[in-house]
């Protein structure tokens, strides 16, 4: 048997060529056959693995909680509103939201025993008359996450409302239902007492700032969607910065190395596909069946899709 240069090669898997019967390799059916399978063995390797070997392959996300906050006020100043202060008492109030989501295994505003958002911010020490809740999952870096919000009407209204005065971030790292995830939890608020910020933006309907009775439920704050993440165990920290909770970090993304391995797929396909259809074109190659512009095109709108789509969610 003829060993195959490497041109050769190039030439039998992506062109048509007399080697291949005047269609590249890698578009023959029992190529794609291959392909298709492989890709769903692959899959169900990283869907299954994180859950065996979190340590190796997962989630893993770097979203420092400063730039959550410092990308919050980039968006408040650029719509002409003051910028928010970085709260301890809210980096704890967010802290703890995340560690009872995770605790207690749910994605949701309210945990499944009825606590609400406030209760953490008033067991925080943080004596509000006004306070919203953004929450985020699955994303891997900060700017995702404040766009991914203002993209939302109801978190946007949250980032952007001149009621707030005071911000708190944490970022947790762990599994929910598991599957390894990243959590971000984003609280806002106005102490009782404190003075509404002046804006240039069109004015809201004003609220009146009633003080808040401790053993009521808390003031009706703007509600903004969340994101669910996994069960950690939340360690204590400082209170002079936004939170940041991680277990051990894996060795690789499973999001990010499916979605590698897809796109280079997609890209090869397209290669051969495109080269296929020049080649065809100008060689005056005649087929009785195939038609490599119908896959081309499906193949550049995966590709689309891909590249557009969003890694994280809201709730």
């Amino acid at each position: 048997m003829k060993i195959m240069s490497p041109l050769e090669v190039f030439l039998h898997w992506f062109t048509p060529h007399h080697s291949n019967a005047h269609k590249p390799k890698l578009l023959h059916t029992n190529s794609l056959v291959v392909i298709i399978v492989g890709l769903i063995v692959i899959e169900g390797f990283l869907n299954i693995t994180p859950r065996v070997i979190p340590q190796i392959l997962g989630f893993a996300a770097s979203i420092p909680p400063e730039k959550v906050i410092e990308l919050t006020n980039k968006e408040r100043l650029h719509h002409g509103l003051s910028p928010l202060n970085n709260s301890n008492s809210l980096n704890q109030a967010a802290l703890a939201k995340a560690g009872n989501m995770f605790a207690k295994d749910y994605w949701a505003h309210n945990a499944p025993d009825g606590t609400q958002p406030w209760a953490f911010i008033k067991s925080s020490g943080y004596q509000y008359i006004r306070a919203g809740e953004n929450l985020a999952r699955d994303f891997t870096d900060p700017l995702a996450v404040v766009d991914a919000w203002m993209n939302s009407p109801s978190h946007k209204d949250n980032l952007l409302n001149p009621d707030y005065e005071d911000i708190g971030v944490a970022v947790v790292d762990g599994t929910l239902g598991g599957v390894q995830t990243t959590l971000v939890v984003q609280m806002f608020g106005r102490r009782t007492g404190a003075r509404p910020q002046t804006t240039q933006t069109a004015s809201k309907t004003e609220q009146q700032s009633i003080p808040i009775v401790i053993a009521s439920p808390s003031p009706s704050p703007s509600f903004s969607p969340t994101l669910l993440v996994a069960n950690v165990q939340v360690s204590k920290k400082s209170p002079e910065e936004p939170s940041q909770v991680s277990g051990p970090k894996p060795l690789f993304n499973s999001f990010a190395v499916s979605r590698s391995l897809t796109s280079t797929i997609l890209t090869i396909l397209i290669v051969a596909l495109s080269l296929d259809v020049i080649l065809v074109w100008k060689r005056r190659i005649i087929r009785l069946s195939g038609r490599s512009w119908a896959h081309l095109t499906f193949l550049l709108a995966m590709f689309i899709v891909l590249l557009i789509a969003r890694v994280g969610d809201i709730l």
